[in-house]
């Protein structure tokens, strides 16, 4: 079945302005989502390469670092969320029996609008057990961040890992 989107193009083209403008009260105040560019974006998407560059340094301690002293990380989603930089340390730790090597890959960094403190990454990993057999994992990441002061380091309040483990573990035997 073909699509033509000509059409379907020209008639949201045709949408005049005023409907798509956020919606205001009588006074001119906006109802509905924030649509503003997040002020924060460039810091926000440096800390999460940090943490990105972190899991690549195999150390455990530079990864739970990137973390507020209270931070959680979920990994993978729907897992027990660990709690707390010393335990995110150790967690990260028991990964480093298996795997050797890792070169993680942002593909996509999505941060929320106006002053929100999240972020969606789409990322790759690819890792070597220590017996050298490569291993292929796609997943996203949810990031929340603690609020943000003017001129501190970002911290990681929690992050939740989502991707197939029974496919990451399966490639490892």
């Amino acid at each position: 079945m073909k699509t033509h989107l000509l059409p379907i193009l020209l008639t949201v083209a045709m949408i005049p302005a005023s409907l798509l403008a956020q919606p205001t009260t009588s006074t001119g105040t906006p109802t509905g989502p924030s649509l503003e560019a997040n002020p924060h974006q460039k810091q926000m998407e440096a800390a999460i390469f940090g943490y990105f560059q972190a899991v690549q340094s195999l150390d455990p301690q530079r990864y739970a670092n990137t973390f507020a002293p209270d931070g959680t990380l979920e990994d993978p989603g729907g897992s027990t969320p660990v709690h707390g930089r010393a335990a995110i340390a150790a967690t990260y730790a028991g990964g480093l029996t298996i795997l050797g090597r890792i070169t993680p890959r942002v593909k996509e960094i999505y941060v929320g609008v106006g002053n929100s403190t999240e972020a969606t990454v789409s990322w790759i990993l690819m890792a070597y057990t220590k017996q050298g057999k490569k291993v292929f994992v796609n997943g996203i990441g949810i990031f929340k961040f603690k609020p943000i002061q003017a001129g501190s380091d970002l911290l990681l309040e929690s992050v939740r890992e989502f991707y197939d483990p029974l496919e990451f573990t399966s490639q490892l035997q």
